[in-house]
């Protein structure tokens, strides 16, 4: 089964620039909650914000919004306490920087963009750009207007709270009857967003000669010019989007001009801008977990009752009943075991290799990492991040407090520090001394892994150690043999030399 067009293009984004996870629908959610009398209050259109924990949405990629660390509660569209995790506690805000960039066109590394017609207005490619790609499977983000990039600094703050927040989190949108994984849920610690996009998807199948975008602009100012209008050409073989949408009026609607297949311009005295106010995300940087996975999961049995399968999701009114674990496991008493078995697959995006990273490094039952750690994995061992567990809960974290407890290494760490003092000693007493080594005297290490360059790390890999002379072998293979006890004579002499 081929994966959803925005699961596409996210992995492609991602993999050709370390920003984030890229959202496939940018536009922002109005939310229509309804309480228990019937009564229904929207919230307004909202982007995406810093704090916010929610997952993307299976079918159609767009972000959806459980709640925000940082709001109280029944404040700027934050639920009532009771509609909040159990336990919830304010994340107080941290120091979050902004900055500005034009970049105009995102495309995968499989896509290149050709046949540019520039225009004297707005920092894209005005005009007309075409776009060809060396394989089946790519993706495209146009960017023509300004980019505003909000980013909290405080990193750490948010890991060490997610740490300890993220498994109830995930027990909480069960409760609330949401599908989603613990692998799905994310914080939200960084947004990029803008005023207009356009995007393209393509998966098995090769572009049309043809393919590209054009992009008209109107004034919103003094020497300011936003996009207006994008105009998708041959777009047969691909999945094409644009936004924010125009809003028209119902009787207009049968002569709205179609944004596909056509080069239909609007005069700039005649346009608008899409937008100007900067509401559609683009990419978020975020937190993810993942949890350890010993087996696939096992069918629920009752006594007296049929066999099905269980999972924690379930919206049934049975299963909602059930005790379940954030990792999905329900525990119901000695006639009933049962084990998640997702209904659906596990998800993925691009934190999975510091999340499996921390997982191997570690003894964790679920590893949590950001978008900052993926630079780590460029990083030799002997300097990444200590990985500390707390609850079962592993982060990479640079400092240590007493109560955490630090996962077992699995790779050598070379120790870097001043020289250990000598005592004074004569010649006679060097070469009447024997040579010893003494593991002791050195932190426990383990191999390197094949292709080590690191001397006897197969054998530290393996548990054994070495002393004396044997110790010193593969160190200095060519002061060895010059090493050993001296005669008789030898001692003599140097008695006669030292007098």
């Amino acid at each position: 089964m081929s994966p959803a067009p925005h699961v596409v293009y996210s992995e492609e984004l991602s993999g050709a620039f370390k920003r984030g996870h890229p959202i496939a629908n940018p536009q922002p959610v109005n939310y229509h909650i309804e309480n228990a009398e019937g009564e229904v209050t929207q919230s307004g259109l909202t982007p995406v914000q810093i704090g916010d924990v929610g997952y993307i949405q299976p079918e159609l990629g767009f972000f959806v919004r459980l709640f925000n660390v940082h709001q109280a509660p029944g404040a700027g569209g934050q639920p009532d306490l009771d509609d909040l995790p159990e336990g919830f506690e304010i994340l107080p805000r941290s120091t979050v920087a902004t900055t500005e960039d034009t970049t105009p066109v995102f495309v995968s590394q499989s896509v290149k963009t050709k046949n540019i017609n520039a225009s004297a207005s707005g920092p894209f490619f005005g005009g007309f750009a075409g776009f060809s790609a060396s394989s089946k499977r790519g993706a495209i983000l146009a960017t023509p207007d300004p980019i505003q990039s909000h980013n909290a600094l405080h990193i750490l703050s948010y890991k060490r709270y997610a740490q300890e927040k993220f498994e109830s989190w995930h027990e909480f949108a069960i409760r609330k009857n949401h599908d989603v994984n613990l692998e799905a849920l994310m914080l939200v610690t960084g947004v990029d967003l803008t005023t207009s996009w356009a995007t393209a998807v393509f998966n098995d199948t090769k572009l049309d000669a043809g393919f590209g975008l054009r992009v008209q602009f109107a004034s919103a100012g003094s020497d300011v010019h936003l996009a207006c209008q994008f105009s998708w050409q041959s777009t047969f073989r691909a999945l094409v989007n644009s936004g924010p949408a125009r809003r028209l009026p119902p009787s207009s609607l049968a002569d709205e001009t179609s944004t596909r297949d056509t080069s239909t311009s609007i005069e700039p005295h005649e346009s608008q801008p899409l937008k100007t106010v900067g509401n559609q995300t683009l990419f978020i940087r975020h937190i993810r977990a993942k949890a350890r996975r010993p087996w696939r999961g096992l069918q629920l049995r009752a006594a007296g009752g049929d066999d099905r399968r269980f999972d924690a999701s379930d919206n049934d009114s049975d299963a909602s009943s059930v005790p379940v674990s954030a990792q999905g496991t329900a525990f119901t008493g000695d006639d009933i075991v049962a084990t998640r078995q997702p209904q659906r697959g596990q998800y993925h995006d691009c934190l999975d290799p510091a999340l499996d990273y921390i997982l191997e490094a570690s003894t964790c039952n679920v590893a949590i990492a950001h978008d900052n750690d993926l630079e780590y994995l460029q990083f030799p061992n002997a300097v990444r991040p200590q990985v500390v567990i707390r609850g079962g809960v592993a982060i990479m974290d640079g400092k240590l407090d007493k109560e955490e407890q630090p996962a077992p290494q699995y790779w050598a760490r070379r120790n870097v520090g001043p020289p250990r003092k000598m005592k004074d000693t004569t010649l006679d007493d060097f070469l009447t001394s024997p040579i010893r080594t003494s593991v002791r005297s050195r932190p426990p290490e383990v191999g390197l892994g094949p292709g080590s360059d690191s001397p006897g790390a197969d054998d530290r890999g393996k548990g054994k150690t070495s002393s004396g002379d044997e110790a010193l072998k593969p160190l200095f293979p060519h002061v060895h043999a010059k090493l050993k006890k001296p005669s008789r004579g030898a001692h003599d002499a140097a008695r006669s030399i030292e007098g």
